[in-house]
């Protein structure tokens, strides 16, 4: 079976949540034994030489166009004015619908894989040059981030990122139903997508696997006095995040416990290093991160807005981490709280959490061995690979 992957950003390097859940059904389905074509923009956000991929894109026969998806305020004024989402539009290239082509007329394609709602707006292309099935695997239900986004500004920002949230929702739900399938990544984004579904459609949820057996769980030489967050902080959830717990966490474990606090993540902003002292360590883009998170024990994921499953939350569990989070951070997670993780929703409880991690060190680490239990029962890149085969045979049957 041959199936060709459209993304809106290449893969690599592994550094966030996006990426590695990408590449995680990349080699899926490459390790299911299908013949898998990758067609990605390159944006200038998140540009990648093509010199520096890993063989396994040699696999792929990636195929890729450049395009600077930067916000335009000629168009952006322009959009005022129309109905068409914004945020969605700005992932459309005529380049690479002429990529898209070429690949489906040169050759049949039993399925075409759309890997995040924004590659949708090459939905129509596809439909006219190919008979393939249509696979949408959202990442997340993404108008829902921008709609909590909103919540956090004033006025006039709080209007425009309100009607980008609208425009984008309303471009969802139309997208939806014109899937043959959709795979969403929690059982919650499955419920909203179900909403827009049409009767015809296969809609069935896989939670991103994560491959154990490249994770080492040795806690045992962990630091619980080593509180760190990792992620990608050029997403804007990750940002309100961290200014939260620095703002009205932070200094009250501080000042409890002395512990360390480490923060990294790809493209740092520039206002997180004013925070660096002898307790805040702010170390931006890292190279590994199982080397990073080796000898620190206290994971901290404090979200506020965002849907989906927090891919960096499954690959602390995994590494037996102790993730302190929010109800929001471990949605989408059969995780419960005080056996799995630790979730807090306040600043107080927050701070008693990880105080209380602190000064409970063997208790904090039994929380992450059972969180590195759980990945191994529930989430693990073999039961995946086995209900993703399934999927598709239904799909295509």
């Amino acid at each position: 079976m041959k199936i060709v992957v459209l993304t809106t950003r290449i893969p690599y390097p592994l550094m966030d949540g996006g990426s590695i859940a990408t590449m995680q059904m990349l080699q899926s389905l490459i390790n299911c034994g299908y013949v898998v074509k990758l067609l990605s923009l390159n944006t200038n956000k998140h540009f990648v030489e093509k010199g520096s991929l890993p063989p396994i894109f040699n696999t792929l026969a990636i195929e890729s166009t450049d395009i600077d998806t930067n916000v335009n305020f000629k168009d952006a004024f322009k959009n005022l004015f129309s109905d068409k989402s914004y945020n969605a539009n700005r992932f459309y290239s005529d380049d690479f619908r002429q990529l898209i082509v070429q690949t489906l007329v040169r050759s049949e394609y039993d399925v075409v894989l759309f890997d995040g709602i924004y590659s949708a707006v090459y939905l129509n292309t596809v439909k006219q040059f190919s008979k393939a099935k249509r696979i949408l695997r959202p990442h997340n239900i993404e108008h829902d981030i921008w709609i909590k986004a909103a919540l956090d500004e004033s006025f006039p920002k709080n209007w425009y990122i309100s009607l980008l949230a609208k425009k984008l929702k309303k471009f969802e739900y139309l997208s939806w139903p014109l899937f043959d399938a959709i795979i969403p990544i929690s059982i919650i984004d499955e419920f909203t997508i179900r909403k827009a579904a049409n009767t015809t459609q296969k809609i069935r949820t896989l939670p991103t696997a994560i491959d154990v057996k490249k994770i080492i769980a040795n806690n045992a030489l962990a630091d619980c006095k080593k509180i760190f967050h990792l992620g990608s902080m050029d997403w804007a959830p990750n940002q309100q995040a961290m200014e939260w717990f620095l703002s009205m966490v932070w200094n009250k474990v501080e000042s409890a416990c002395k512990g360390q606090f480490f923060m990294a993540g790809r493209n740092m902003p520039e206002d997180f290093f004013k925070y660096a002292n002898d307790r805040i360590k702010v170390e931006g883009d890292i190279e590994n991160v199982y080397e990073f998170m080796n000898d620190k024990q206290i994971m901290v994921v404090p979200l506020f807005a965002g849907s989906g499953i927090r891919i960096k939350i499954l690959e602390g569990m995994a590494a037996a981490k102790t993730i302190i989070t929010t109800s929001l951070g471990v949605q989408g997670i059969d995780a419960y709280d005080k056996e799995h993780v630790m979730i807090a929703n306040n600043p107080l409880a927050f701070a008693d959490a990880i105080i209380w991690c602190v000064k409970n060190e063997t208790k904090c680490k039994e929380i992450g061995n059972n969180a590195r239990k759980l990945i191994e029962e529930k989430y693990s890149i073999e039961n995946f690979e086995e209900e993703l085969s399934k999927f598709i045979a239904e799909v295509t049957s």
